[in-house]
This record gives C-alpha cells, structure tokens and sequence, in this order.
C-alpha cells in the first residue's frame, strides 16, 4: 500500500492526474531482484493509465462515467459531477480488498451496489484483526461524502502510513511464515 499510495500522490500532486480506474488489477508488480523472498524486495506501481485525465484541483468533472463498478466512487457511480477524491475511494477499496478479501459494498448487481454504497454501511470480517490505524485509513478513505475522505496530503501524514514504514521493509517471508 505504501507504494501505491505514493504513486497515487505523485500522480495527483506532481502530474495533476486523476486514474479513475484505481482497482487491485491496475497494480503491477515488479521483483526488486531475481532472489525476491521479502515483500521489502518487489515494488508495485499503478498501471494502466488508459483513463487518466488532468484533474484541475478541487474543481469537479462532470458526466464521464468511467471505472470499474466495485472500486467507483459513489459521485462517479451514482453520475454525479468528482474530481480526484475519486481515487482515494478506490484506494480505501483496494486496501480494504487486500486485508480481507472481499469488497467493501459487494453486490449481485449495480443497483444492490449503489443501494449498499448509500447507505454507507460495511463491516470488517470477525476474523479479521486490523489495527485502529488501518480501520481509521479505509474508514477516511471510503466516505460517501468526497469532502469528508481523506486528502492527497492526508494520506501521507495518516498514522497508518507512517506505522507501516516501520514494520513493512523488515518483515522478511520465512519471518511472515513462522508467524512474526
């Protein structure tokens, strides 16, 4: 996540673009060197940027509808004018994908999906064990108000982000294995 994050702020920051098709299979990965074991040893990059488009800030973008439904922000589903907040619901989905498998807002059809996404209400898997950092990341991430999510600069400064420098480059595979 780290990695996507600071390409996503790079992209938005830098460049002035917005993906608008941030999903778990625009992530590609990239082994570091030929004897990759730790995750510390590959780097994952956002890919496929046939989407893209400049964003101009906090202005709003009106009628494309674009993106895949189970990562779409509620503005871009429900056709409603977005702007690059749009990517960071995708990032809260994606993040809330990888730690548990599902989607946040899963559905048999894009009206199940919309009606789930309105109402706001998703829940973490019993089974899950998540710190309070990484429920406070994808809770800041997936608001249905754009204005209340996350920033650009939020995501940089978020205890969850900063905790993860720590932890995430000294974790090695035989260490997660063995239960560390």
């Amino acid at each position: 996540m780290r990695d996507v994050i600071k390409g996503l702020c790079k992209m938005s920051e830098e460049c002035q673009v917005m993906h608008r098709d941030l999903k778990l299979e625009n992530i590609l990965v990239k082994s570091k060197h030929p004897q990759a074991a730790a995750i510390s040893d590959f780097e994952f990059k956002i890919g496929d940027m046939g989407l893209a488009r400049r964003h101009g800030g906090e202005h709003l973008l009106h009628g494309t509808y674009c993106g895949s439904p189970m990562y779409m922000a509620p503005e871009i589903l429900l056709n409603q004018p977005y702007n690059h907040q749009a990517d960071i619901w995708s990032l809260g989905t994606i993040f809330y994908h990888l730690l548990t498998g599902n989607y946040p807002f899963d559905s048999k059809s894009l009206a199940e999906l919309k009606s789930k996404i309105q109402k706001g209400i998703y829940q973490i898997p019993n089974c899950v064990r998540l710190s309070s950092q990484a429920l406070d990341f994808i809770d800041g991430c997936l608001k249905f108000d754009y204005r209340l999510r996350l920033s650009i600069k939020d995501l940089k400064t978020h205890p969850f982000y900063q905790a993860s420098k720590l932890i995430y480059p000294e974790i090695s595979q035989q260490e997660f294995q063995n239960g560390r």
